[in-house]
């Protein structure tokens, strides 16, 4: 009889009804969607070149077979710090040249309209002293600042822990309380949410001053 009374509370939703709970169909490409990675000297890479599909990727193998390297190569190569990918200290970037050579590249695609993609290109050299990168967008020599500004214009903030979190940093984003928590998600949907949420706050505030304010005037004029 339990199961009988359990059954009558199943709402069964039509498909057009499921649709409509969709916000994102994970299928369609969307703005800062990686279309393509290529590198060359790049960490274990001799060469790379993947095209990951829309939605979640799923890259699987033993140890030591290049998922790390993957992943670092996205932050280096959309000029993320170093230091995130915790395979390097501050922005020193010469760990990641592959051992022998002396010039490592990284090209990365990025969806941007519905016909039309960025491209990012970044060239490392290290002469046994200091490295030396150049940057292009597009096929124009730009400066890393312009390159960061084109990133958080597609709402790609590798600083963000629930953007891009390599392994090593997975102890940093369970030290998160809840409030982080909260904000680096709202940043990783849209950065809007984030700078609406503290108006939210701020306007909270004012609304509990003027409160307070409104009490003491009608005390006094009592």
């Amino acid at each position: 009889d339990d199961d009988d009374s359990d059954d009558d509370d199943v709402v069964e939703l039509s498909q057009q009804q499921l649709n409509q709970l969709i916000v994102n169909d994970s299928r369609d490409p969307f703005i800062g969607m990686i279309e393509e990675i290529q590198a060359t000297n790049f960490m274990t890479y001799d060469n790379l070149y993947w095209t990951p599909s829309a939605g979640l990727n799923v890259i699987i193998g033993p140890n030591g077979t290049g998922k790390s390297s993957l992943s670092a190569a996205i932050c280096i190569g959309l000029n993320g710090a170093a230091n995130l990918t915790s395979r390097a200290d501050g922005r020193d970037v010469s760990q990641f040249i592959k051992h022998g050579k002396n010039v490592m590249t990284t090209m990365i695609t990025l969806k941007w309209t519905r016909n039309q993609s960025r491209k990012i290109k970044r060239e490392t050299t290290f002469d046994g002293e200091r490295c030396k990168t150049k940057w292009w967008i597009d096929g124009q020599q730009r400066k890393n600042i312009e390159v960061t500004r084109l990133c958080h214009s597609a709402g790609i903030y590798l600083d963000n822990l629930c953007q891009y979190l390599p392994q090593e940093r997975v102890k940093k984003f369970a030290e998160q309380d809840s409030k982080q928590l909260l904000i680096n998600t709202m940043q990783a949907l849209d950065r809007k949410l984030s700078e609406q949420f503290e108006r939210l706050k701020n306007f909270g505030r004012t609304k509990e001053q003027w409160e307070r304010e409104l009490r003491h005037t009608r005390n006094h004029i009592a």
